[in-house]
Parts: structure tokens; sequence; C-alpha cells
């Protein structure tokens, strides 16, 4: 983890972002507010080609019962995967459940092509790594998405897990924790379109 003077606690006054999390104190936040869901944009640095920024997003939406869409993670992640394998070159990467925060969780890989910059005639095809964290906490389902270009996945990699380990609800009712995935996530250059089979460490 980076030094903590590299970092900056995300806390907000609308009640339905009801978390904090540390973010580096050179990335911005922008807070978003839509009929179906509340979400922290947190913008990284662009990339070399000046085309895409890397990010990370937390947004969170009503579980069915209070009026959303979904009752599960599992419910979110079918609609996500159903709507991502749209997109050019789509591969699962890597998936994996568990617990954060003492709460059902599944985590997710994937990595696609977006044709950038968007609407532009010069655009250049370009791998996009995503990995999404979805919890379902309380009444409402939690989505954590970091993303990058292929070429800067790695390298902010470690401030998505940093986010995530500081991550923290203020409802007071779990302990802080660090969300350990029983897989770790290939390279994308290293994980074969099909027939690929991922094994869970042991330590872990």
């Amino acid at each position: 983890m980076r030094a903590l003077n590299e970092y900056r606690r995300f806390e907000s006054t609308n009640p339905k972002l009801n978390f904090s999390f540390l973010y580096p104190t050179d990335w911005q936040v922008k807070e978003i507010e839509e009929r179906t869901y509340s979400e922290a944009f947190v913008r990284g640095p662009r990339n070399q080609a000046d085309t895409f920024n890397t990010g990370i997003t937390v947004t969170a939406m009503p579980t069915r019962e209070t009026g959303g869409e979904f009752a599960t993670v599992e419910e979110a992640l079918a609609d996500y995967m159903t709507r991502s394998q749209r997109l050019a070159s789509w591969r699962e990467l890597s998936r994996t459940s568990g617990l954060f925060l003492s709460s059902p969780a599944i985590e997710v890989t994937i990595s696609y092509t977006l044709r950038l910059p968007l609407n532009s005639p010069v655009a250049q095809a370009t791998s996009i790594v995503e990995r999404k964290l979805i919890v379902k906490h309380g009444s409402h389902i939690y989505k954590i998405t970091y993303r990058a270009v292929e070429e800067d996945y790695y390298v902010f990699l470690p401030v998505f897990r940093d986010l995530v380990r500081t991550f923290e609800f203020r409802d007071g009712r779990t302990e802080v924790q660090e969300f350990y995935p029983l897989i770790t996530p290939l390279p994308a250059h290293a994980v074969h379109e099909q027939g690929a089979e991922y094994k869970a460490h042991e330590s872990e």
C-alpha cells in the first residue's frame, strides 16, 4: 500500500453513498445520482495514447425488495455478463465468490476491445481489462469496478486493491477486513479464449 499521505478518504453527505474508502490524492472523485443508482466515480490517469482514463467506480443500487432490479449478487452478475458479452473480443478471465465484509460477494475479471477515441474516424482497437466486485449488503447491491487499458491494468491494480482493503460501510454492522480473492487472474495475453481453467492457490 502507498504511504497514507498519498491517499485521501472519500466520504459523502449523500446517505445513498453510505461507504468510505481511501483513494490517491492525485485522482479525482465525482458523485453521480441517477434514478436507479448512486455512484462515486474515481478518475485516474490517462493512458499513453491519451484516449482513456483509468478509473474505479463504486455503485450502490437498491435490492428488489426495496424497489431495485436485482435480489442477489448472482442476478446482478448475470445481467452484467449478458451486457458485457456484446462487446468486441469479450473474454472472461477469472471468477470467484465468497464474503466481503461479512456479506455475499462475487468477483469477476473480463477483457474486451473498444475503438478509441470513441466516435472518432481514426479510432484504434484498444484492449480493456475490467475487474468487478459485486456485494450484497443490507438493502443494497454494491459494485466496485476497476477499468483500465490492458497496458495500464497491472500498473494501477494496487490502487484498486488499496481501495478495496480500506472500504468501509458506515452502518457499523461489519468489521473492516481485506477481501482475498480465491483466484489470481493471469495476464490477459496468457489466457486462452476457451477452455481456460483456473485453480485457487492452496495457501488461500
